[in-house]
């Protein structure tokens, strides 16, 4: 029995030393060249990351925290790069027993339906033709998606408010947000769930 449990730990060690070793290997500078821009992605080792799309004149950018599991790293970007890119009026309505959260264009008028809202991290739900997610429970984090790869993060500031106004206004420079996006690691290279594929930049 002894034996065994002895065989066990080792084998434990010696996965934790393996999958060290393979995190320590990721670190380094990763590009994708193409003909209209060049996009870069720096992983280093404290587990942070940048990442910058340029095109021509123009620039888009995100930065956050990395980890690493079997031959995959996931990539979260840092809320700052999203809480930009919206605005909320917080209100508490004594006479209404639910939570409405409504979400605007960027004139702060017009609805938007079909809005996709992640709620904490784990509850998803879609606004309606109107613009509106009625819901019975508090939360204390909203990702918003919206336009084809924007995304809004926000934090309540007072828990008991029961009636949002969510403006959605897209930031220039701050379309990109990753949450677990997940890449393939792979030789020299790391692999988007797109099939982008970044090459390692050699070092001098």
């Amino acid at each position: 029995m002894k034996r065994y449990q002895i065989t066990l730990i080792i084998g434990f060690l010696i996965s934790l030393i393996i999958s060290g070793c393979s995190s320590q290997r990721i670190p380094g500078v990763y590009t994708i060249k193409r003909p209209d821009n060049v996009i870069t992605l720096n992983i280093t080792n404290d587990n942070r990351f940048s990442y910058t799309d340029r095109q021509g004149l123009s620039e888009k950018i995100t930065s956050g925290t990395w980890f690493h599991k079997n031959q995959e790293i996931f990539l979260t970007s840092d809320s700052f790069y999203t809480s930009i890119n919206g605005r909320v009026r917080e209100e508490y309505d004594i006479n209404f027993k639910e939570i409405s959260l409504k979400f605007l264009d960027y004139d702060c008028i017009t609805s938007v339906k079909e809005t996709e809202v992640l709620f904490d991290d784990s509850l998803k739900l879609y606004s309606d033709s109107n613009g509106i997610i009625i819901i019975n429970f508090r939360f204390r984090t909203l990702r918003v998606k919206f336009f084809p790869s924007y995304e809004f993060f926000y934090k309540p500031a007072n828990l008991e408010s029961n009636k949002y106004s969510i403006c959605l206004i897209p930031a220039r420079g701050y379309e990109i947000f990753f949450y677990k996006e997940r890449f393939k690691v792979k030789n020299n290279s790391i692999i988007r769930d797109n099939n982008e594929r970044f090459i390692r930049k050699k070092t001098p």
